[in-house]
């Protein structure tokens, strides 16, 4: 349901693909964002900060997405997370 990537068998440089399965799993599990409302892109986020967004995005990452997807901050750049049916998010 989270869509974390796996492990293939002889797969060169697996931290990275773990890496990416940990940062999601941080991100959605236990999932509470920082906002569904700001329209403006933080200039310097805090690593792990979680952003649904609104209506009227702005923000050079953030227009490339569509309303309603969830953008998780990590080392310097937006990642969005996939959101599965019946996800339920607490918004600070």
């Amino acid at each position: 349901r989270l869509n974390l990537p796996y492990l293939a068998a002889g797969q060169a440089q697996k931290h990275v693909t773990l890496n990416e399965a940990l940062a999601r799993l941080d991100g959605l599990v236990g999932l509470a964002v920082d906002s569904r409302t700001i329209a403006v892109q933080p200039p310097s986020p805090a690593d792990g900060a979680l952003h649904l967004l609104p209506t009227g995005r702005t923000g050079a990452a953030w227009s490339l997405h569509p309303v309603g997807a969830l953008l998780r901050h990590e080392a310097g750049g937006w990642t969005r997370e996939p959101i599965a049916d019946g996800l339920i998010a607490w918004v600070k």
